[in-house]
């Protein structure tokens, strides 16, 4: 699908890491990956941060799982010294690998309101632990206060910068981040997806609120200048997912119009709704490519065709600068100066414009 390197910024490290070098050692193919394991401070994808299942799976299995993806991570630090968080910090990126460090100020449930889980000491730690060991640090944030600890912390880059809830980004907040040149991973949508959400009774609720206010938000960044990157919150899920009332349920069906949270084409949409908001073609360009590079700090080695770097290259047949849907139009796509054949990648995953053309969507 035309995406030659991936910055995961969620998930379990060990399984992760094993994947990406596997990958890098050419025994297996796919996209370079980047990954970050788990969101500092938060728990597994069974828990109450993400999708508690209640009963109907067995404690072990529900503990095992979290236990996998938090090592050592999770909702326990905030009981801790910072200190002692520094110190968690420090043991989980000996122990894993990762590329680069995620942490929450705030949780991931902000509505119908937030709390914070670490206070001043504690997110100084997180931060000083990382760039100690060379890792880039990602801000998970979903609420104003919680973007401004982060960018007055200076953050590398910002997860959801977009996203404060029930407030649009004061204008002070607005300037500081285009003043520190911070890279936002805004989670911008298609007037069409929005339009949809609108009037869609499963977007109903606060979470519709929070599209409004982060549509508002992404459009102030864009007129200042802010330096966004594409992202799509997106992952491999199947039709079990679609309508699932634990898990916002009738949000990720395929027939909504031009979902932002599906492998394989919502980074096709997000550039699309880019341009609706005001952004250059070039510069939305920039912010799928360059921009990302040098937000990880890996701009010395993917991001721009030069010599001396890896040699990726996407050839189109159209014009991507004179339509977004151009991107879709993908003649060869080059990896580390070699044409990937595409025909020999997999076809059955439940991902994407294959598995939404076998059923019929």
């Amino acid at each position: 699908y035309g995406t030659t390197t991936v910055f995961d910024t969620w998930g379990p490290a060990a399984p992760l890491t094993t994947a990406r070098d596997m990958i890098n050692k050419g025994e297996a193919q796919g996209s370079r990956v980047y990954c970050a394991g788990n969101i500092i401070g938060l728990g597994g994808p069974l828990s109450p941060d993400f999708l508690a299942p209640g009963v109907f799976l067995e404690r072990e299995r529900v503990a095992r799982i979290n236990e996998i993806w938090e090592r050592g991570t999770g909702p326990e630090l905030s009981t801790m010294t910072a200190e002692q968080v520094g110190d968690r910090v420090a043991q989980y990126i000996e122990e894993t690998g990762v590329d680069f460090i995620k942490w929450a100020v705030d949780d991931h449930n902000s509505a119908p309101g937030s709390f914070y889980l670490f206070l001043d000491r504690a997110n100084r730690a997180i931060v000083d632990t990382a760039r100690k060991y060379g890792k880039t640090v990602q801000a998970h944030t979903m609420t104003v206060e919680s973007l401004r600890i982060e960018v007055d912390l200076d953050a590398d880059l910002l997860q959801h910068g977009d996203v404060t809830a029930k407030q649009p980004i004061p204008d002070f907040l607005l300037d500081e981040i285009v003043r520190k040149g911070i890279p936002t991973a805004a989670l911008i949508v298609t007037d069409k997806h929005l339009a949809h959400s609108q009037t869609d009774p499963a977007f109903a609720g606060p979470f519709r609120e929070m599209r409004m206010i982060s549509d508002t938000n992404q459009r102030a960044m864009i007129a200042r200048g802010a330096r966004l990157m594409l992202t799509t919150d997106g992952f491999a899920y199947g039709p079990r997912v679609w309508d699932h009332p634990g898990f916002r349920a009738g949000t990720l069906n395929p027939r909504i119009p031009e979902l932002s949270s599906m492998l394989g084409y919502s980074h096709f949409n997000w550039i699309k709704g880019a341009q609706e908001r005001g952004m250059s073609p070039m510069e939305t360009l920039r912010s799928s490519t360059a921009y990302i590079a040098e937000a990880y700090k890996v701009d010395d080695f993917v991001g721009t065709l030069e010599v001396g770097k890896q040699g990726d290259l996407l050839v189109l047949n159209s014009d991507p600068l004179a339509s977004p849907d151009n991107y879709r139009d993908i003649q060869h796509i080059v990896k580390g100066g070699s044409i990937v054949d595409r025909d020999s990648l997999a076809q059955n995953m439940q991902i994407a414009e294959d598995f939404i053309a076998d059923y019929g969507l």
